[in-house]
């Protein structure tokens, strides 16, 4: 009886034993499974933290959009491996450029060197345009600031001052640049001013004691030998008005150089100045100036006449000049003065009547402005005579 107690007892002391030891196993290995899945998650969260400074931790060299210039080299800035950095994007040389920055460190370009065109503020005339000089960015360049034509004017350069101008329209003095001239005795050439052709002086030939002549359309200074005067003087009825001049010494002269010049009324000036027809003349040889309505029985105004004009000419109280090279050679009347209808003296008129020079005179009179009296160097021939017209003899 005794026994049996005590194996029981045995029995159940080993049970209990058991059951004591599962219990404090399970609690530690829920305690190892706690602290392994503790440090566990403490090891993902630091390699997490880890990996995302390995992602942040760069330098930016640049900000996005921006390029700069390596030498000629152009340059942008670019996401590489995660951080901003410079990249190489054109070889500015290949098409002969060079790379050149606008804001530096932040925009560049390639750009095609160039040579400046003009110097910054000068002017000049192109198209009947003024162009003006500006600066073009890299290079001075041309542009158009005044259209003269827009205007009706004339782009006109002063090129001394590197200026040039619109300015209004002008006749020509002249026709083609380089011609020659003689006014007076200045030696004048035809130039461009203005936009107009006009007479430039070149030389004073009196400062050499010489005279002003064209000859083939060249004008030199040459040794006085020339001399012209009036020899005849038609003041017919109606238009019937003709005036001989006789070159009294002459060498292949252009009578383009004289001109006559009428003094109407008493006036001090011209009121018509009348340019010879070009005729190349010598010693002795004369030039016959008429109306172009002259109209006389018998008379062939084509074969004496080397000049017509339709203009209106001389009454018997107007007075005339010939005036070759600029110099006054003869004075017919008194300029300046009135006479009323006509100078007259002597039975002398200068009214309806055809008067010859006297063979004695052998030079015309220059001085306008002293007292007229025809009947010292003038004939009288009743009106419309025609008869001498062409030609002059001096006294033997």
């Amino acid at each position: 009886m005794t026994r049996k107690l005590l194996l029981i007892a045995s029995v159940i002391g080993c049970f209990s034993c058991a059951q004591g030891n599962d219990t404090t196993n399970n609690v530690f290995n829920n305690n190892n499974t706690n602290t392994n899945n503790t440090n566990n998650t403490t090891t993902n969260n630091t390699n997490n933290t880890n990996t995302t400074n390995n992602t942040n931790n760069c330098t930016p060299e640049c900000e996005d959009g921006y390029s700069r210039c390596s030498g000629d080299t152009l340059q942008v800035c670019e996401l590489v491996e995660n951080c901003n950095a410079w990249v190489d994007d054109t070889d500015c040389t290949l098409d002969s450029g060079i790379c050149e920055e606008t804001t530096p460190g932040q925009a560049a370009a390639c750009v095609i060197p160039c040579t400046d065109a003009c110097t910054l503020g000068h002017q000049r005339c192109y198209n009947n345009a003024v162009d003006t000089c500006v600066d073009g960015g890299d290079c001075t360049i041309w542009q158009q600031s005044d259209d003269c034509t827009t205007s009706s004017e004339t782009c006109e350069e002063n090129a001394g001052a590197n200026t040039a101008t619109c300015t209004a329209g002008c006749v020509d003095e002249c026709s083609n640049v380089g011609d020659a001239n003689c006014s007076g005795n200045m030696v004048q050439t035809c130039v461009l001013s203005g936009g107009c052709m006009i007479w430039s002086d070149v030389t004073d030939c009196t400062t050499q004691g010489k005279v002003c002549q064209l000859s083939s359309g060249t004008a030199s200074c040459i040794t006085s030998t020339f001399d012209v005067f009036f020899s005849e003087y038609m003041e017919g009825s109606s238009v019937n008005k003709a005036l001989e001049i006789y070159f009294r010494s002459a060498t292949n002269f252009d009578t383009a150089n004289c001109s006559i010049q009428l003094y109407s009324n008493g006036d001090s000036s011209p009121s018509s100045d009348f340019v010879l027809d070009s005729l190349t003349v010598n010693t002795g040889d004369v030039f016959v100036f008429c109306d172009d309505g002259i109209s006389i029985s018998g008379f062939t105004p084509a074969a004496t006449c080397d000049m017509f004009t339709s203009a209106s000419l001389w009454n018997g109280n107007d007075a005339i000049s010939i005036t070759c090279n600029g110099t006054v050679y003869d004075v017919f009347g008194q300029i300046g003065t009135d006479p009323g209808t006509a100078w007259t003296n002597g039975g002398v008129s200068t009214l309806n009547s055809t008067l010859k020079r006297k063979c004695s005179v052998t030079t015309g009179d220059t001085n306008g402005s002293d007292a007229f009296d025809p009947s010292l160097e003038w004939e009288s021939e009743p009106s419309d005579t025609y008869i001498y017209l062409g030609s002059h003899t001096l006294c033997k």
